[in-house]
């Protein structure tokens, strides 16, 4: 029996030729199902792995394309039809998504859809039932872990990880060997039987270095590799894909052009080749494109309705140390404008001053105080008690990432057209006209050019302070979606 019982679009075994992944879909997922030959793909690949054929499957699949329903949610409950006492043991970089997944098996196992064709299989157990572990009559069981977690006696048949690091932390070198060092010494070794059992891991290229990264290079993995558009040149093009034309959408019933395009836009293009297209730059890439930027001249009158000044500070104001920077900013509708920037190694009183008269000189028409943010390093905690009186809309930021990834986070930003800066471009659209754009904005565009190999990068880390506190933050619809 293939998965097609309750796992597949490919395998007609339900009455009136519908699949029992079509007719088990609305008990686990809230959108319609809608077929696509990458589905038959992903369930072939696990097929092989349950019935012992492959123990080494990496799966790089786009978001929004269904890999975890069908991997985590999907697959065990088609296993336990034919294999009711093998043991799963699932991991993700957060133990709530495991168990999340796991809830939604243990729903689709209740249901009676699923209890009138295979009840008579196994039953679970009302006392080993819990969100992180639950057991079958047959001796199956399925565990939850989190990546990194020490899943102390916890094993299985079957180790799935699904989504093992977190997007925000793909540029934290610690984090992600973090990820490859416990995959190596922990998860490796939670097979109940080394001989037979199986490993997959699922989820998106992060970084050139991420445990896939680590992994391919072992060359003893079978790898899935489906980027959402079609790359006749693509590294990791597998062998199967039956796309001919490059652009070509991976499941256009459901991710078509123009969804693409806002990912696109929304992630920037660094981001879209790695989540999207399996394909992550290199790490020392360039992050800012110089043809990005966009222009406007500051003679021409504008209003603004939100000010925001950011404060990058330097450690000491000798002629070796960073820069002390201070980046006036200003926002209208869904573009930045930078009006103003302050750099120089400054002394602590020089700072003080310029950060009273800053917030004196750039007021918005609503005529309340600019809003001030100071990173609270270095003379940052010194700097906001001393100038609170004078600067009244003033507070303290920590950063919540290192500064690589700050980068990437606003990067998307600049590509879309939606950073301006005070000057002109070239002739040709590429570049600055020098003649009418100042020597500090030039200065400001090559430093962006060359990050993160550059010497000093305080203008840098002033920018991405400032735009990753102007980005808006909306509310997350509680609803459950496509993996």
């Amino acid at each position: 029996m293939g998965i097609g019982a309750c796992c597949t679009s490919r395998t007609r075994s339900e009455p009136g030729g519908r699949s029992g992944v079509e007719l088990a879909w609305h008990l686990v997922e809230a959108q319609p199902f809608l077929p696509g030959w990458h589905v038959d793909l992903v369930c072939r690949e696990l097929e092989r792995v349950a019935r012992g054929e492959n123990r080494r499957l990496l799966i790089n699949i786009p978001p929004r394309h269904g890999k975890s329903l069908l991997a985590a949610v999907l697959f065990p409950a088609w296993v336990w039809i034919t294999w009711p006492e093998r043991r799963f043991l699932f991991a993700s970089y957060a133990r709530d998504y495991a168990e999340r997944d796991g809830a939604l098996t243990r729903d689709l196992i209740s249901s009676s859809w699923y209890q009138e064709r295979y009840g008579h299989v196994f039953s679970l157990l009302t006392d080993q039932n819990e969100k992180w572990r639950f057991v079958n009559s047959r001796g199956g069981q399925r565990l939850a872990a989190s990546v990194g977690g020490q899943a102390t006696g916890a094993g299985g048949d079957i180790v799935i990880v699904d989504d093992p690091l977190k997007i925000e932390d793909s540029h934290s070198d610690l984090r992600r060997e973090a990820v490859v060092d416990w995959f190596m010494r922990t998860a490796t070794t939670r097979l109940n039987d080394p001989t037979s059992g199986a490993f997959v891991v699922i989820g998106q290229r992060v970084h050139e270095a991420d445990l896939f990264g680590h992994l391919l290079e072992k060359k003893r993995w079978r790898h899935l590799c489906l980027p959402a558009e079609y790359e006749p040149e693509h590294p990791y093009l597998f062998p199967e894909d039956p796309r001919t034309r490059a652009g070509e959408e991976l499941w256009p019933q459901r991710v078509g052009r123009e969804q693409l395009e806002e990912f696109g836009e929304a992630l920037g293009a660094a981001a879209f080749a790695a989540l999207m297209q399996q394909r992550p730059s290199p790490a020392g890439g360039t992050i800012f494109d110089p043809a990005s930027w966009r222009w406007y001249d500051p003679r021409e009158g504008r209003t603004y309705h939100r000010i925001l000044i950011s404060w990058d500070l330097s450690f000491k104001a000798t002629h070796r140390s960073d820069y002390t920077v201070g980046q006036v900013w200003s926002i209208r509708g869904k573009d930045r404008y930078l009006l103003h920037q302050c750099r120089g190694r400054l002394s602590f009183p020089e700072t003080v001053e310029v950060t009273k008269r800053l917030s004196e000189e750039f007021r918005p028409e609503s005529g309340r105080p600019p809003e001030t943010i100071i990173e609270e390093a270095a003379s940052g905690p010194a700097l906001i008690a001393m100038v609170r009186e004078g600067v009244p809309a003033v507070r303290g930021v920590r950063p919540e990432r290192n500064k690589v990834a700050r980068a990437h986070a606003v990067s998307p930003l600049v590509e879309s057209g939606r950073v301006f800066l005070p000057g002109a471009p070239n002739a040709g659209g590429t570049g600055f006209d020098p003649g009418r754009t100042p020597q500090w904005v030039q200065e400001f565009v090559e430093e962006f050019t060359s990050f993160p190999h550059v010497t000093h990068d305080d203008q840098v880390d002033a920018m991405t302070q400032a735009l990753l506190h102007l980005k808006p933050r909306g509310k997350r619809p509680r609803v459950r979606r496509l993996r």
